[in-house]
């Protein structure tokens, strides 16, 4: 029989609020998976960590899980120090799980590069949101299939497969349940009604109380259109309460124009919910 091999990883993150400090609390991991001392660029109230994965991309047999846990008024920004690298898994494929969690009056960022889906690669994303309805919680997910288009604007990505789950709920309610499959090949990915034949990909959402769809046409107004980088927006209103979810997608030749249009627009959704300037993270820059 075989058995599949490869790194099983897990990390905890617990961050809570003392006095006028958002701390990393509680920290546990085996495997892989670390992240180091927390950092305050923006000052004591804002706790910064990057989360590290020392091999630097993810093989045959990977099983990755991460859990963050933001207690009340707490504010935690979390990004990775560089995209993350799927590589050929044909037998056994490979596999992240992503747990968020927020409690009443926290912020949540969760800020990672892109991933990178290489030729072959067999990939299992698993994403569970789980916010209070009193906090604001923004978050990023973005691809790129394999190499660039060739001179036909066809992709260049062979042999793989991608398949996300993703469910987002605010208390009890489920604003946001998403479940894709994407392989090598599909129509979807050249054609008109799904990617385009753009090689990269992303979504951003952010949960407020305070948000409308008014919120959501204002934005669209500054996002681009254009040959090359495509964006829209929209908002899922909650049912049983205020707020409501803004998500955010983008299409793009290149990985970087992608990654600006998600960049910007974080800043400008935190000015406006939270009231508090930024600027990009230091890590990113090149």
């Amino acid at each position: 029989m075989d058995t599949p091999t490869g790194w099983r990883a897990r990390l905890h993150l617990g961050f809570a609020r003392q006095g006028e400090r958002s701390v990393l609390a509680h920290r546990q991991f085996s495997g892989p998976l670390r992240v180091q001392k927390a950092l305050y660029p923006e000052g004591p109230s804002i706790c910064h960590a990057h989360v590290l994965h020392p091999p630097s991309g993810i093989a045959e047999g990977d099983d990755l899980a991460v859990s963050v846990h933001v207690g009340a008024q707490a504010h935690a920004v979390l990004t990775t120090p560089g995209a993350t690298h799927w590589y050929k898994s044909p037998r056994h494929g490979a596999s992240l799980s992503l747990a968020l969690r927020t409690e009443a009056g926290a912020a949540l960022e969760w800020l990672p590069l892109e991933n990178i889906f290489f030729d072959d690669a067999q990939v299992r994303l698993v994403t569970r949101i789980d916010l209070d309805p009193g906090s604001f919680a923004l978050g990023w997910e973005g691809g790129q299939w394999g190499r660039r288009p060739d001179a036909g604007g066809h992709l260049l990505w062979q042999g793989a497969r991608v398949q996300a789950d993703t469910q987002l709920r605010v208390g009890d309610e489920l604003l946001w349940l998403e479940q894709g499959h994407v392989a090598s090949g599909d129509a979807l990915l050249q054609g008109d009604q799904g990617w385009g034949a753009f090689p990269c990909q992303a979504s951003l959402w952010c949960y407020h109380a305070g948000w409308t769809a008014a919120h959501a046409q204002t934005l669209a107004e500054t996002l681009p259109w254009t040959p090359d980088l495509r964006a829209a927006v929209s908002c899922l209103p909650r049912d049983s309460g205020p707020g409501g979810l803004l998500l955010l997608r983008v299409l793009g030749r290149q990985m970087q124009a992608v990654r600006s249009v998600l960049a910007q627009t974080r800043l400008r959704l935190r000015q406006h919910s939270l009231n508090r300037p930024g600027a990009d993270l230091r890590i990113w820059a090149t």
